[in-house]
């Protein structure tokens, strides 16, 4: 049975879903899909036990087939995302998530 994707453009939600500790669940419920900058640059460190910053790496995941990553130009992001219905382009642009998405 293929999992239903989940692309993942915020590093906040991620975070926090480690957080919460249901990374794991999440990755094993959904294929997950994260931004390349997401997954080499911005996730590297959650806080989570107050005070208690602790290093993460993505690439591991990655390498490890727990989720994949999303490699693509601006230009190819623009049309994946023009490609989606107009009400969750208008949440992502509501959201103010817009520039962070097509900010590689």
């Amino acid at each position: 049975m293929s999992l239903p994707k989940l692309l993942l453009f915020d590093t906040g939600c991620i975070l926090a879903v480690m957080k919460l500790n249901l990374w794991p669940q999440l990755c094993a419920r959904f294929h997950v899909v994260v931004p390349s900058i997401i997954v080499r640059n911005e996730a590297r460190y959650v806080n989570l036990i107050p005070g208690n910053i602790t290093p993460i790496d993505l690439t591991q995941d990655v390498a490890a087939g727990t989720i994949t990553e999303f490699e693509a130009t601006p230009a190819e992001l623009m049309q994946v995302l023009k490609d989606w219905p107009s009400a969750i382009r208008d949440r992502v642009t509501r959201l103010g998530i817009w520039s962070s998405i097509t900010n590689f």
